[in-house]
């Protein structure tokens, strides 16, 4: 909880310092523009408006100029299998176990990382669920399993 904390402080601090520094490059650009330093007026010019659109308006217009759409490409969403088991454990815990692809074909395991579930692996599956067998399965009280009884998450 306290690294977040500073985080957001640090966030914060940089907002304030993004207004300064815009504020210094208006005061630049007003005192060098109409001389021969012209050029260095309309740098400070452009990105003073930079810096107050990116203010104002977010990250919004940078990934609009910067990222790219592809064409016929589907976006990750949530998924279900064709076939879901759930195994139990000793500790209690059920977990959620989903097959996609050819089910005689060589098997490929997927676990996903820690505080997520197993839609994070959306485009390996639709890779591989081609030519695969494809098995994942949901850590312990993340996605459709269940929390341990003890709500022990330790690896052992």
């Amino acid at each position: 909880m306290p690294l977040l904390l500073l985080v957001m402080f640090l966030v914060d601090l940089l907002s304030v310092a993004i207004l300064f520094i815009d504020y210094h490059l208006w005061r630049e650009w007003y005192h060098y523009r109409d001389t021969l330093n012209d050029y260095y007026a309309q740098r400070c010019l452009i990105g003073a408006i930079a810096l107050l659109g990116y203010s104002f308006l977010g990250k919004f217009p940078l990934v609009l100029f910067v990222s790219k759409r592809r064409k016929n490409e589907d976006e990750p969403h949530m998924f279900t299998g064709e076939e879901n088991d759930f195994l139990e454990r000793h500790d209690g815990a059920k977990l959620n176990i989903t097959h996609f692809g050819r089910k005689g074909a060589q098997p490929i395991i997927f676990v996903h990382g820690w505080n997520a579930n197993i839609n994070e692996c959306y485009y390996q599956r639709k890779h591989f669920e081609k030519d695969y067998h494809v098995i994942m399965f949901d850590l312990r009280g993340l996605g459709k399993s269940t929390r341990a009884k003890g709500k022990d998450f330790s690896l052992r």
